[in-house]
């Protein structure tokens, strides 16, 4: 899937999660799709394993892949 239809696809919940952000300071909003999707175009799978398991939930490889991303913020936050 090009990376530009994943981005207006999610766009009503990322929409809205800025809204709330910007409206409590103490929230914070970590964004999966850098990790997930590096490119221009999302792939359902890297090096051969599926990074979701259906169309809108990360797969346990998955969330190994976005573990590090992850923890890096929650460090950020402390």
């Amino acid at each position: 899937m090009p990376r530009g239809q994943m981005e207006t696809y999610r766009c009503p919940v990322t929409d809205l999660l800025g809204r709330l952000a910007s409206q409590m300071p103490a929230v914070r909003v970590w964004d999966p799709l850098p990790t997930l999707c590096p490119g221009q175009n999302c792939q359902v799978e890297d090096q051969g394993r599926p990074l979701f398991y259906d169309a809108d939930h990360v797969s346990g490889y998955g969330n190994m892949r976005l573990a590090p991303d992850f923890q890096r913020f929650i460090q950020g936050l402390l």
